[in-house]
């Protein structure tokens, strides 16, 4: 849900406006600096802080397909378990969802109830509608604890999230690939993520594109990505 602008504008910033990519059916904003790295550094500490158990101690310890608890007492991360081709997987990543009331949401199957966001989370909520002229009422959380975790081919196109949904994504951590595949041609468009950047994924992407972050096994150090959205109120 957005206002007039159609893509980043950091007022008085000229410097470090994004790059812009007009895709055939759709378009993408990518800002590679939209938190400074000390900015960055705090929002993944204060995601990934009040550890309770490390996500490998509970992945060695918990029943094949029992969802692991939430890790961190200001989060709530959770791995959830999909069915998939007759049988129960666990995904391969953690997730959670923070919102304003109301905004409950159905991705990949899961039901993700209203919770409310962090202080920390809301601010930075308020900075991208800011910065890209849209209204978000909603972020989901997913933790690639490294390489080895990863998110298939998709689109954001649930119903909850109205025609052509703008979606701001926030990265931190490492360093990954984030590839798009046009549906009809099959073209693909690749971005490197980097820590605390900002991709912006607007107009009728999601309808023609799929997008995924593929397997980096060399990657050893862990992502979390900031996915904003705004989820239409129910009536």
């Amino acid at each position: 849900m957005c206002a007039a602008k159609s893509h980043i504008q950091q007022q008085n910033q000229q410097a470090l406006m994004p790059q812009i990519f007009e895709l055939p059916d759709g378009g993408l904003d990518f800002h590679n600096a939209f938190l400074s790295s000390e900015e960055a550094d705090e929002l993944l500490l204060h995601l990934t802080e009040n550890t309770t158990q490390t996500p490998w101690e509970v992945l060695k310890t918990q029943a094949q397909l029992a969802p692991a608890p939430g890790f961190f007492n200001n989060v709530g991360w959770q791995q959830n378990r999909v069915f998939v081709y007759g049988k129960w997987h666990l995904t391969p990543r953690l997730t959670a969802w923070q919102s304003e009331a109301g905004a409950a949401y159905r991705y990949s199957g899961l039901m993700h109830p209203a919770t409310p966001m962090t202080p920390l989370m809301a601010n930075l909520k308020n900075r991208i509608e800011s910065a890209t002229g849209c209204r978000f009422n909603s972020v989901l959380l997913n933790w690639y604890r490294s390489g080895a975790d990863a998110m298939g081919l998709h689109a954001d196109n649930e119903p909850e999230l109205g025609p052509n949904p703008t979606i701001a994504s926030v990265s931190l951590g490492a360093t990954r690939k984030f590839v798009l595949q046009h549906n009809a041609s099959k073209t693909k468009h690749a971005l490197l993520l980097t820590h605390g950047s900002l991709l912006v994924m607007r107009g009728a992407l999601q309808h023609h594109w799929k997008h995924n972050l593929p397997r980096a096994l060399k990657v050893t150090e862990g992502r979390i990505n900031l996915t904003f959205r705004y989820i239409q109120p129910t009536s």
